[in-house]
């Protein structure tokens, strides 16, 4: 077998991982040299992704480690999945990677909802700190984030990069999550559909795309395509596991371990013939849905939309609002159940508004549509952004941007039809939203001299 390393998460240590390389180590009989556990600064406040990256490099050669093709498996925790796909797709191309199998536990890899609670939050609630003016690492967490740039970019790099990163002849990669939050204090940092530190849908790599062109009225330029990324990962929910206890050590303990220990294990020993060329269902992802099936039946259905807003002229759009509504009627219960039930939360990213996740609960709206009070034709959604221009008032506000009129059938329509393409549940999808400006003819003008 290939040598293994394993690369723990923010706030960790290799020591933590000992546990797990003992039963990697016993289950393939690898001698302690071709286990490797790598040790990396996260609590620096200085210290930013492109950091770590060119450390791991570094590291990398001087400890020997294979630069072949596929020469190496890895294993990694929580940050330690942005870190490694941050590392290889700077170094490396996905024909020349030195990895093989790839097994990501409980990956951050579209943030985490705790990044931007500050350090009281984190110190207390996460990690069970007295707050006495510890550093957290700033610029990791700015990259964890919920709508980082970051996560956006690293995304565009290996889901949806005209050469393929996954699956059969490159790296097989295998996504594990749990969906039971935390105990005690730390109970305060969960949520619906997550392991109390990160979310299904943002730890789940297969991901989606849209890019939406608007005109001056909301009216979409062109098909609505739905992009999926390319490559295969397989995903699996394992029932019962936090983000903490999805980290496999040498004894199992409960069956939730039991099938975490089988999951990891068979992870390490897939192959080509497990990945498909291109397929959305394969043999290793249909053999990891049967043994994890329960943790998806457990697991409320939700979705991470992260949106990003800019115009036609290049400006970026930080302040604005995505509205969700049908037409022609009086909507009121609806529009209660669209804010209060479906929208669960938004988080517009610190260092830039114009990146916002959308937190859906996709399962509710698709129960919905057995009631006859709910049931969709198909669902307008619009932005609602400033600053915003009226024809009537243009002298006021000489540029902006149109907002639609009360049950205006503008902006993006989908239809009951695509419902089910849209808001697929336990993963992320990328909205690249572009608005026309509208700039009144008295912004510029010339006159006559005579």
């Amino acid at each position: 077998m290939e040598p293994v390393v394993i690369v723990h998460g923010w706030s960790d240590d290799a020591r933590s991982f000992r546990g797990l390389a003992k039963l990697v180590e016993s289950k393939f009989e690898l001698s302690p040299t071709l286990l490797n556990l790598a040790e990396w600064i996260s609590m620096d406040d200085d210290v930013t992704f492109a950091d770590l990256a060119n450390a791991m490099q570094t590291a990398w050669a001087a400890s020997n480690l294979p630069t072949a093709p596929r020469s190496t498996n890895i294993i990694v925790h929580s940050t330690g999945a942005l870190i490694v796909r941050d590392w290889m797709t700077r170094y490396y191309k996905p024909q020349s990677v030195p990895i093989k199998r790839f097994l990501m536990l409980a990956p951050a890899n579209f943030g985490s909802q705790l990044a931007h609670k500050g350090h009281s939050f984190i110190g207390r609630a996460i990690k069970g700190w007295k707050n006495y003016g510890f550093e957290t690492g700033e610029q990791i967490l700015k990259g964890l984030e919920l709508a980082s740039p970051f996560t956006w970019s690293l995304a565009e790099r290996d889901m949806f990069s005209d050469e393929k990163w996954y699956g059969a002849g490159r790296i097989l990669a295998t996504v594990l999550v749990g969906n039971e939050g935390y105990d005690g204090v730390r109970a305060v940092a969960n949520e619906s559909a997550s392991d109390g530190t990160v979310r299904i849908s943002t730890a789940n790599l297969n991901c989606s795309r849209v890019n939406l062109y608007l005109d001056e009225n909301q009216v979409p330029q062109g098909r609505l395509e739905v992009e999926r990324c390319n490559g295969a990962v397989a995903f699996g929910i394992i029932n019962s596991l936090n983000h903490s206890s999805i980290v496999p050590n040498s004894i199992a303990k409960s069956p939730a371990l039991e099938k975490l220990h089988q999951v990891t294990l068979e992870a390490l020993e897939v192959d080509d013939a497990d990945y498909p060329e291109s397929a959305s269902k394969f043999k290793w992802q249909e053999r990891l849905f049967e043994m994890t099936e329960d943790g998806f039946g457990s697991s409320s259905m939700f979705k991470n939309v992260v949106t990003r807003v800019s115009d036609n002229v290049g400006n970026e759009v930080s302040d604005y609002f995505i509205e969700f509504y049908r037409t022609g009627e009086d909507d009121v219960k609806f529009e209660k159940f669209l804010y209060e039930d479906f929208l669960d939360s938004v988080h517009a990213y610190k260092d830039n508004g114009s990146y916002r996740a959308l937190y859906l609960d996709v399962g509710s709206l698709l129960a919905s549509q057995k009631s006859k009070d709910f049931k969709l034709k198909q669902l307008f959604i619009s932005v609602v952004a400033h600053p915003q221009f009226h024809d009537k008032n243009s002298k006021v506000q000489p540029v902006g941007y149109r907002p639609l009129p009360p049950n205006s059938e503008g902006g993006l329509r989908i239809p009951k039809q695509r419902l089910e393409e849209f808001f697929a549940p336990y993963e992320t999808m990328l909205v690249n939203v572009v608005l026309s400006r509208t700039i009144s003819s008295g912004v510029f003008a010339f006159k006559r001299a005579g």
